[in-house]
């Protein structure tokens, strides 16, 4: 994707989602996903935590992952608190167009009386499209369960938009557009609270719930991906399994390799979600005097801290000297055996399971799970069944 002059040297991508999480799913051992399976309370067992399940089930895990989103049961069991409403509310759509498009590959972002709208390309074939605006929780409502009437929405907001965003948005089917509110969780409480107890943390949204005005969600749940898969395979690779006494020594090795990765993420987060509110309360705050700002001091600023939030080094990854591209096929073609057992509990919420057994793992995912809900999973499995050797290289993309 090319942009201006003025970030020339940055490269973005828009991946979607859809994609992104069935590209990583094909990289995980085949059988290993079960979907629908929401987890509704979670029991302390002393080494272990015991899920159970909307369907009566129950799942016995020695680490348990929360990627299960804004509304993390995960998140409320460790103690931190709900995220807030900001009151803004975001329509989202994506417009495919089968023979190609005319229009540029460039990003655009207008803003009009309070409301922010832009387009950016995705592929050569496909755009993606937003339109944040304040709104209310009856608003919200009211909108959530009629598309059509969100779409003439969004219609009568652009109207003064150039004629490719009007057509975009009416291009769009209703199945492919959804408008919800834009929650976070308060800066403070990640400094305050803990994103981690035992050996339970959380990651992606159930840890950094942000406004999208940097257009990092996706981005950092892969960072925490990185940096969980690298903080646990240290803490459990420094010794053999077979030398490993006792379930006490396993388990504070897991505490102490989830305690490592809250350390590391704790301020990552913390700016993530400051900056995206300060970026968003800038470009959507209506009034003259805000919009003469704007135009004259203040777009180069935002447009700074979006790309100096992108531009973040999440660390190295160990992996075999061979393993480079972590994507490239059939890298999981051999069986593996895993560590130990791990759940991650992933929108609804949903869980990964790995047991010491291939045959026996079971990932269980909701509707709409967290990148970082496939990624930390596939990075774990590189890192416990491959040696220390050439580091892979991670950096979160500017989207």
């Amino acid at each position: 994707m090319k942009f201006g002059s003025a970030i020339r040297g940055y490269e973005g991508r828009c991946v979607r989602r859809k994609e992104l999480l069935e590209t990583l799913e094909r990289e995980l051992p085949r059988g290993t996903i079960r979907y629908s399976s929401k987890v509704v309370s979670i029991d302390d067992t002393g080494y272990h935590k015991l899920l159970h399940q909307a369907d009566g089930s129950t799942l016995k895990t020695k680490v348990l992952i929360g990627c299960d989103g804004v509304n993390s049961l995960v998140a409320k069991w460790l103690g931190l608190q709900k995220p807030v409403y900001s009151g803004r509310s975001a329509v989202r759509g994506f417009v495919e167009y089968p023979d190609g498009h005319i229009f540029q590959q460039r990003p655009r972002v207008y803003f009009q009386g309070g409301v922010r709208c832009g387009y950016l390309p995705c592929g050569d074939k496909c755009f993606y499209w937003f339109c944040t605006y304040s709104s209310s929780p009856q608003d919200d409502e009211d909108m959530k369960e009629n598309p059509a009437k969100v779409k003439q929405f969004v219609l009568s907001k652009i109207s003064q938009l150039p004629e490719q965003a009007l057509a975009m948005v009416e291009r769009t089917e209703l199945d492919s557009i959804s408008c919800s509110p834009l929650k976070f969780r308060l800066p403070w409480n990640l400094l305050l609270g803990n994103i981690s107890k035992g050996n339970v943390c959380v990651a992606g949204d159930a840890l950094h719930p942000m406004t999208p005005d940097l257009g990092q969600g996706g981005c950092s749940a892969l960072e925490d991906g990185v940096v969980l898969a690298r903080c646990l395979a240290e803490a459990l690779l420094k010794k053999p399994r077979d030398e490993i006494q006792n379930e006490e020594e396993e388990y504070a090795r897991i505490e102490k390799g989830l305690e490592k990765f809250a350390k590391e993420r704790r301020w990552r987060s913390f700016s993530l979600i400051s900056a995206a509110y300060v970026v968003g309360f800038i470009q959507e705050r209506d009034g003259k005097v805000m919009s003469f700002l704007r135009e004259k001091f203040l777009s180069r600023f935002t447009l700074g801290i979006m790309l100096k939030m992108a531009d973040f080094h999440c660390g190295e990854l160990n992996i075999s000297g061979t393993a480079t591209s972590l994507l490239r096929p059939n890298f999981f073609g051999r069986r593996l055996s895993f560590p130990s057992d791990l759940l991650i509990s992933s929108p609804s919420p949903a869980a990964l399971h790995l047991s010491d057994r291939p045959s026996s793992s079971k990932l269980l995912f909701a509707d709409y799970p967290s990148p970082a809900a496939f990624f930390i999973p596939f990075l774990l499995l590189i890192s416990f069944s491959c040696g220390a050797s050439s580091p892979g290289e991670f950096r979160s993309g500017f989207a």
